[in-house]
């Protein structure tokens, strides 16, 4: 079946590993740099910054590949990414998009090709200048162009059954102009087979018992283009402006095979059915940007004022055809179609101001509007003349609309206190938000304000060593597919809809951590808390007694915890070996809806990440790396993680070429199962994933390039 049940409160946290030495804007005492030869990890207060120059996954990868190799984010089997159990927001280059929402997410770092990706920055307590959107959040920093001489990269990888990608990019300079343009294209495809048994209950009795198994294939073809130009205006003031195109298709086809068999007696089949799909999706967007810097006349002192505006445009377009052999019936065709249209536009500013050694102020501002039209068309097709007519089911025929206005602003303090280095923040948001359920509904208008505060506090004990304490209060919004109750069809079994009446969660997160540093070794510890209210979580149930479509919406949980110790160790004994451990335990609970109501539940689990890198020659690199995750919490049960094994080798044919081999799951592993129960139903689904996939990838450095 192609649903899986929830996505929950499950916790994944790993502290940093895999460490090498990295030059990046930092603020002493607040930050600690590890020198050795695996990737960079630099840490700050507030996050852990993990350069990509030498992770292999950047060079065939995509983001999203990239991101399940880091410790504290977790990628699950439909792509959704968290960091230690919470929602997360992600940026790029320090701001968000539309594109980066929703179920537009997946898409996005799925089709992000990761070799234009300079560092990702994982912030597992955001501070005032970050939007209170998540628990955490993953700043993706691409690559910016240095110096005017003209230069680029050319990379390509290929692998079995058609898989390719590639990416093109280069920037020139004269006078005071400097242009950059990139073409990136990834073709993939993705061959998941999924099992599931559902049973229903009532009042304990077992009702029906249903078995599916579902292949699934589905091909990714991306195409993304960007093109950008900068202009000094003076030394210190510049301007630059850029447009990002990019065109995602994600076309899918399974064929879902259901029995329905007899509860006392498996061996009797009392009904058989089989669903073969077809869904036209793509998921594309357009963005422009306008930004304007300018350098105060203090050192570090920065003014940023940015605009964008921002298409999406998302289509799935599915065609079922459904025999049922038993018992015998003709065939039912039908077609169910959704497309949604967002339009953005942002205006944001950043001002820093230096005010001494280790003293900083900075304030900032954001105003967003977002416009979303959201259309549901379910028809039926006569098997025999192919002629097609409106579905009058209620609710299936319809238009969502909804528009949204965040206003912000916030203030950070950097101050040293004796010893210590104090930071405090505070950030304050406004959310208007009107919605129109369909086209015979008014407008219903909802508006909050949230005061969010943050605290970090921050002291060196040794020249090797410190201690760090951290708090922050943030929201997670539901986004504007969580309030959309329009009715969709997932398979012939399932079904879902958003909520309208859903309010931000919130959280209030504690971090107390200890870092010891020196050139061969680190270590890193820390003990976090987190108190949850208002949680959003996925609620399942049927709607009548007998019936085979399993409905989902979503729901504000209750309130929830997680505590847990996020470990790591560096070893570095030579320039030839480095070794990285970290692995997070943790205990989560939560409240969730359960047949009307809430129903508590709570798991010790945990995650272990690790990675053994060789280099026995100057140009040769091997590095093997593997994760062993447990169980998560879901809406409605347990979901048992990711354990795999990837193994890469590099190789610099010379100073301008460079050859990588990727193997991804090398001893196929791969595979998500999840259990779910209610007083309704049980579920079982079992999802095995091809993860075994080799690249084999050449990168070109051009012209004046020097590195990434």
């Amino acid at each position: 079946m192609r649903r899986i049940i929830g996505t929950g409160m499950g916790l994944m946290a790993l502290a940093a590993s895999q460490a090498i030495a990295q030059t990046a804007p930092v603020q002493a005492p607040t930050t600690v740099v590890i020198n050795a030869k695996a990737p960079a990890v630099v840490h700050k207060i507030d996050r852990t910054v993990y350069d990509l120059k030498d992770n292999p996954q950047a060079t065939t990868g995509n983001v999203s590949d990239v991101l399940g190799t880091l410790p504290s984010v977790n990628v699950d089997s439909s792509g959704n990414v968290s960091v230690r159990g919470g929602s997360v927001q992600v940026l790029i280059d320090g701001k968000p998009s539309p594109a980066l929402r929703g179920a537009n997410l997946a898409a996005t770092l799925e089709s992000m090709p990761a070799n234009t990706v300079d560092r990702i920055e994982v912030v597992t307590n955001p501070g005032a200048e970050f939007r209170t959107d998540a628990a955490a959040v993953i700043n993706i920093i691409t690559k910016k162009t240095r110096g005017q001489a003209p230069a680029g990269d050319l990379i390509v990888n290929a692998g079995p059954s058609g898989r390719y990608n590639g990416t093109l990019s280069g920037s020139v300079g004269t006078g005071p102009w400097t242009f950059t343009g990139s073409l990136n294209l990834r073709q993939d495809i993705r061959d998941n087979l999924v099992d599931t048994e559902r049973t229903t209950t009532d009042n304990g009795a077992v009702t029906s018992d249903m078995i599916s198994r579902m292949p699934l294939s589905v091909h990714f073809g991306h195409v993304t283009a960007d093109i950008g130009a900068t202009y000094a205006i003076d030394d210190n003031d510049t301007l630059s402006v850029n447009d990002e195109q990019a065109v995602r298709h994600r076309p899918r086809h399974d064929k879902d095979h259901v029995d329905f068999v007899d509860p006392s007696d498996p061996a009797t089949v009392l009904g058989e059915t089989e669903t073969d799909t077809s869904a036209r999706q793509f998921f594309n967007d357009n963005a422009m940007n306008a930004t304007y810097r300018h350098k105060g006349a203090r050192d570090g002192e920065t003014l940023t004022l940015q605009a964008r505006h921002e298409e999406d445009d998302n289509l799935s377009d599915t065609r079922y055809f459904e025999t049922f052999d038993v018992p015998p019936a003709p065939e039912d065709i039908y077609r169910r179609r959704r497309s949604e249209r967002e339009l953005s536009d942002d205006v944001n500013g950043d001002y820093i101001l230096p005010l001494g050694q280790d003293i900083q102020f900075k304030t900032g501002f954001d105003v967003e509007s977002d416009r979303d039209e959201n259309e549901s068309y379910a028809s039926n097709i006569d098997p025999v003349t192919g002629a097609e007519t409106i579905d009058p089911t209620p609710g299936l025929n319809s238009r969502f609309l909804a528009d949204r206005t965040l206003s912000a602003a916030y203030v950070d303090y950097e101050h040293p206190l004796g010893k210590w280095l104090a930071e405090g923040g505070l950030r304050v948001e406004t959310m208007l938000t009107r919605i129109r359920p369909s086209r015979a509904d008014a407008y219903t208008e909802t508006s909050d304000v949230e005061w969010s505060p943050s605290f970090f506090l921050s002291r060196d004990l040794t020249p090797q060593s410190k201690i760090k304490f951290t708090y922050s209060h943030h929201i997670d919004r539901p986004d504007i597919s969580q309030l959309n109750p329009l009715l969709f069809t997932l398979d012939a079994e399932d079904a879902a809809f958003g909520n309208p009446n859903l309010k931000p969660g919130q959280t209030d997160a504690f971090e107390a951590g200890y870092t010891y540093t020196t050139k061969p070794v680190s270590f890193s510890g820390t003990a976090y808390a987190r108190r949850l209210y208002d949680t959003i979580t996925d609620y399942s149930y049927y709607a009548t007694p007998g019936s085979t479509v399993l409905l989902s919406t979503s729901e504000n949980a209750g309130h929830g915890a997680t505590n847990g110790l996020d470990l790591s160790l560096d070893w570095h004994p030579s320039a030839k070996v480095g070794l990285s451990l970290s692995s997070d335990i943790f205990r989560t609970s939560q409240t969730a809806p359960v047949d009307g109501a809430e129903v508590g539940r709570s798991l010790l689990t945990q995650q272990t990440k690790a990675t053994v890198t060789y280099a026995p020659t100057p140009a040769d690199s091997l590095q093997l790396q593997g994760q062993l995750s447990g169980k998560t919490l879901v809406a409605e049960g347990t979901e048992q993680g990711l354990s795999v094994v990837n193994l890469s080798w590099s190789r610099k044919l010379s100073a301008r070429l460079k050859l990588v081999v990727n193997v991804n799951d090398v001893f196929k592993t791969a595979r998500f199962t999840q259990v779910s129960a209610t007083p309704q139903f049980r579920n079982l689904t079992d999802i095995r994933i091809p993860g075994q996939v080799f690249y084999v990838g050449l990168a070109w450095k051009l012209g004046a390039v020097k590195g990434g």
